[in-house]
Parts: C-alpha cells; structure tokens; sequence
C-alpha cells in the first residue's frame, strides 16, 4: 500500500470523524466538535490538516498548528512557543499498518513546518482548540510509532476528579480556608460589576492564554478571590449535565501560598454539589494542588515533542 497524501477538504468531515472515532475511542467527537476544533480555529491553515487516501479511501489524519506569528490569530500564544507548532490529532485506520500510512504525513508536515521556520513539534499542549493535551497514555499504536520517529515523552498530564457525593472538606482545606482569611483574603461569586477589575487582574495574571480576546464572554460562572478590594485570584467552572468542571484557575504570584487557591476550589466543588452533580472533574491539573483536596487522578496524557 502507498497512501497519497493530500489537504483535508470539506466534504471530507464525515468519513475523518468516523476513522478518528474507530481509532482514537476515548476522544470521540462529531462533525460539529471537528469543525469547531480544527476548521473554525482561527489559527486554521489548510497546508497543515492533511489525510492520506488510499484506494479513494480516507486511511489516516494528521493535523498541526503553526500559529504563524507570536500571539496568532486568537491572542493566546507567546514568546515562549514562538518556534513551536502543535500536532493536535493524528490516526491510522487499524487495519492498515501504522508506519505506511502516518509516515508520509508526518514527513510532508515536518517538510511544511520547516519552511514555517518552526524548530519543534509539541504533541500537544497547545493553548488554542484542542481535543486533548496530549496523547492518552492508552494510544500504544501511536505512541510506538511517534517513539520510533524521534519524538520524546517529555512529561505526564492528568486529568482529575473527585466524587462529591458524601464530601465535606478536609482537614487541609478548612486550614487553607482559616490562612486566607488570616490573610484577609475573601471569596464570593463573580459579578458583572466586577468586571473592571478582572480586566485589571488579567493584565496583572500575565497568563494571556486564558485572557484572550473575547474572554469576557467565554468565562460564564466564576469564583473570584478579593484582598483590599483588589482581585487576587479567580477560576472558571461550568456546571455540565453529569458533572461539574473546575478551571481555569489562578493567583497572582505575590498571593499564594496563603490557601487562597484552595478556598477557590472548595467553594467550587460547594456549588456543584448543591448543584446536584456528584462529581467534579479538572483538565490538564497542577496533580499535587489537587491531591492535597482529595481529588484523584482519573486519566493521564503523554505530552510528546520533537526537534525539527
């Protein structure tokens, strides 16, 4: 088998989405997730979403992103990345061998990043529209098959949860909750009147990737940390169907180590469990901020790179 190469095309949506959800079953998405993520990014370039086609059969995907200048096209990159791209997604179908198929894609992708002037491949930890942060360490076939083509598994990533059905808090987090208030630190639900003043703490939290344009509209149910009537910390949390999810959070660096951030939490997983959901989960975690609450790791994701 000699698969063609070729950009992923409209039309080509469905039958992607089905290979992705055959190969990659702890992610599945649909047409509509597929196209938010990959299509609708506004970091989007067609040259970097290929499939490789054999027989007029769509057998493998891959996607990267290059974000063309420091912030891109949706505010949210850095210096830091500025030689970075991110390989956001990649199958084989499984009945076709692995190498056949991912390997002309990867070397037409690495061909393209090259002439982007990037020097590296992250997989993934990309901090636009992702599907996951990296690879879920269950993927054996393609994390064999990124190992025998010179990617590195630089780290571990979890996800994080905690049944909330018979919690109260611990030991830990009422000490943390009697620091910040030593600290006088207070926690309460965000209000719009508070707006200026998040603003205020965003320029100040220097994390521009979850402060970028329009985050104003994305952050819709928050828990904000006040001292001296200035904001010192924050976290987002949505209140889904069968779960509630906690992030992103943050405290302003001369702040911590006060237990501010962990009253945050507490209050958090108080309202999801009045909310009714047994159960609140975080993505991409800080593992021994979360532990010390009780919550437990639930999934972890290998964060691959490789020097172009």
């Amino acid at each position: 088998m000699s698969p063609v190469t070729r950009t992923l095309s409209p039309p080509d949506v469905s039958e992607v989405v089905q290979g992705w959800n055959r190969t990659l079953p702890y992610d599945t998405i649909d047409d509509v997730r597929f196209r938010d993520v990959i299509l609708e990014d506004p970091n989007h370039e067609p040259e970097g979403t290929l499939v490789a086609v054999d027989d007029g059969r769509i057998v493998g995907f891959m996607d990267v992103i290059t974000r063309d200048s420091v912030e891109g096209k949706d505010g949210r990159g850095s210096m830091e990345g500025k030689e970075h791209a991110y390989l956001r997604g990649l199958y084989a179908l499984p009945e076709y061998p692995i190498a056949e198929v991912l390997t002309p894609l990867l070397a037409q992708t690495e061909s393209y990043l090259r002439e982007k002037g990037k020097r590296s491949i992250h997989v993934v930890k990309y901090t636009g529209r992702y599907f996951f942060p990296g690879l879920d360490a269950r993927y054996e076939r393609i994390l064999r098959f990124l190992d025998s083509k010179g990617f590195e598994r630089a780290s571990m990533i979890d996800d994080m949860d905690v049944d909330l059905t018979n919690w109260t808090p611990n030991a830990y987090q009422q000490d943390a909750i009697r620091r910040a208030k030593a600290y006088g630190a207070h926690v309460v639900d965000y209000a719009p009147d508070m707006l200026d003043a998040l603003r205020r703490f965003a320029e100040q939290a220097q994390i521009p990737h979850w402060f970028a344009p329009g985050w104003e509209e994305a952050y819709k149910t928050m828990i904000i940390a006040f001292r001296d009537e200035k904001i010192v910390g924050w976290a987002n949390y949505s209140l889904l169907e069968e779960y509630g999810s906690f992030g992103p959070t943050a405290v302003l660096p001369e702040h911590r180590s006060h237990g501010i951030g962990t009253w945050i939490l507490v209050e958090t997983m108080l309202r999801v469990q009045r909310h009714g959901l047994p159960r609140i989960w975080a993505h991409w975690t800080n593992t021994p901020f979360y532990e010390l609450s009780g919550w437990k790791v639930c999934r972890q994701y290998v964060f691959l790179t490789k020097q172009l």
